[in-house]
């Protein structure tokens, strides 16, 4: 976007007033604004007036903004309104403060393993849950991985651009729009099948991507080279990745491997979904970020790792166009079926559900009679009942408090902790719940808790969840003991190494998730 197209200060958008721009790129603007009853600090993303003008534009832009923000995860950007001003097409965002990954990989990398780890772990999980709701994002990038700051030096990752990225197949005008950097910036972190064609995309796309920033992070150097993006598009198609060993010798092997894999170019000898990916990642985590994500990917994902897709018709309608993904696409819940033939899941066509096996058929032909034969002797059955309570003196009418039935409870998690030792004090969200164990029902919402264990003489242990209840069993360790002091007094011990501090934001807050590098 240019200075002409850029919002002033005061400009309203419904219930927003614009406070000043945050970042620009080829498909539009990202604002700081308030809600002006709330007085909430929030994000606007502008879709740029070019694709604006585009026949029902707009319209698919607040579509994948409504996608995304189905998608409901501590380390996703949350998505709170979309809406149209005039001939503007608005979706509202959190707003964030911090850096994204790029700038943060710029004056760090490489990482140290634990580092990387610790901050890739929550953007899987991330992302495989947006895979569980039928979501690929399509454009992971450090550029859409976000660094925010909350309390000090405290970091929360949080992944951006969830569903967004599609109208950038909307032609070939895109390219101009957003220039040969910005493609460049895109096709770095491409996958094979993704540089083949849209229709070959499916949730192990977001694997590749999620790979080759791991290979970033713990490197320092992009996967994928080039001169120009047909160099770089030739070296993808060929799958010609350079071993992370091969730029920094002291990574674990193990580590290398997980990576590869991750990189393979045929979809099938990936992972087989993202669960089994922060699994193999884990090993290579710090103590802490075990504890935390254990239990996240103890799982399997809830939906198969392809998603089906939808049309969206010139009329909104939705209309099944099967294992694709088109420019004007909307991804749903895929229902898994049973293949007659193999016995293997597949994805359910548009009218529920594969034919059985003619084996199936031949025995329900079979038994056709034999069940309307029976069917006629339960009519038979329910009609002499009935005339025998017709007959029979009625019974006392009992009240209808005891006759309704009882309203289903809402589903609720335990949290089940024993400690050792058993006068560690727990403490839930800050607020002590015991000593030695706890027991609590709650609710899964979605938020975060926090449980924190400590006892004197031991090394205090946090335990941060959201939906998957923590460990039932924690052990806490002494201590270490000093050694008695002899001859003369030993320099006091230095301080633990912090994390670099993350610098600061040159547009101040959420580095807009549609900025092409």
């Amino acid at each position: 976007m240019n200075r002409d197209d850029e919002l002033p200060k005061g400009k309203r958008l419904g219930k927003y007033e614009i406070i000043g721009l945050l970042g620009a790129g080829g498909m539009g603007a990202v604002y700081e604004a308030v809600h002006t009853d709330l007085k909430k600090r929030v994000a606007v993303k502008i879709l740029h007036p070019d694709y604006a003008r585009k026949p029902n534009a707009a319209q698919r832009f607040m579509r994948e903004g409504e996608a995304a923000s189905r998608i409901r995860h501590p380390h996703v950007v949350d998505i709170t309104d979309v809406g149209i001003e005039g001939e503007m097409a608005f979706l509202v965002m959190e707003y964030l403060d911090g850096v994204d990954l790029k700038a943060h990989l710029v004056r760090y990398a490489p990482l140290p393993v634990e580092e990387a780890v610790d901050m890739m772990l929550p953007v899987v999980a991330a992302v495989a849950a947006g895979h569980d709701v039928g979501v690929v994002h399509r454009d992971l990038k450090p550029h859409n991985i976000f660094m925010a700051r909350h309390s000090g030096t405290d970091v929360h990752m949080k992944v951006l651009d969830f569903g967004l990225s599609k109208l950038l197949d909307e032609g070939g005008d895109a390219a101009s729009l957003t220039g040969t950097t910005a493609v460049m910036g895109t096709v770095a972190y491409m996958s094979p099948e993704q540089a083949k064609g849209a229709k070959f995309v499916d949730s192990r796309t977001d694997q590749y991507s999620l790979g080759l920033i791991v290979y970033e992070c713990v490197t320092g150097l992009r996967a994928h080279k080039g001169e120009n993006t047909l160099a770089m598009l030739r070296q993808i198609g060929d799958g010609t990745i350079e071993p992370p060993r091969s730029h920094k010798g002291d990574l674990p092997a193990d580590l290398e491997r997980v990576i590869m894999k991750t990189l393979a170019t045929k979809q099938g000898d990936r992972f087989p979904h993202l669960y089994a990916l922060g699994r193999s990642l884990l090993p290579f985590a710090s103590e802490r970020g075990k504890s935390i994500w254990l239990r996240a990917f103890d799982r399997e994902p809830s939906v198969a790792s392809q998603s089906i897709v939808v049309e969206i018709a010139e009329d909104g309608a939705a209309m099944p166009v099967g294992m694709t993904n088109s420019p004007s696409t909307q991804l749903i819940r895929p229902t898994p079926v049973v293949r007659a033939a193999a016995g293997e899941s597949t994805m359910g066509r548009q009218t529920g559900e594969l034919a059985p096996p003619a084996s199936q058929t031949a025995l329900v032909s079979r038994s056709k009679t034999a069940t309307i034969a029976a069917v006629a002797l339960v009519a038979v059955a329910v009609v002499a009942v009935a005339m025998l309570k017709s007959t029979s003196k009625p019974e006392p009418s009992t009240p209808a408090s005891a006759a309704s039935a009882v309203a289903p409870k809402p589903k609720t998690m335990t949290i089940a902790v024993v400690v050792d030792p058993a006068e560690a004090e727990i403490l839930l969200d800050d607020k002590p719940v015991g000593r030695g164990s706890f027991t609590q029902e709650v609710v899964p919402d979605g938020r975060e808790h926090t449980l924190r264990v400590t006892a004197a003489g031991f090394e205090p242990k946090v335990v941060v969840f959201t939906d998957i209840p923590p460990p039932s069993r924690m052990v806490l360790e002494h201590h270490a003991k000093k050694p008695a002091a002899r001859g003369p007094k030993p320099e006091a011990p230095k301080p633990a190494a912090t994390p670099a501090p993350i610098p600061a934001a040159k547009v101040g807050a959420n580095q807009s998730p549609i900025i092409k590098e």
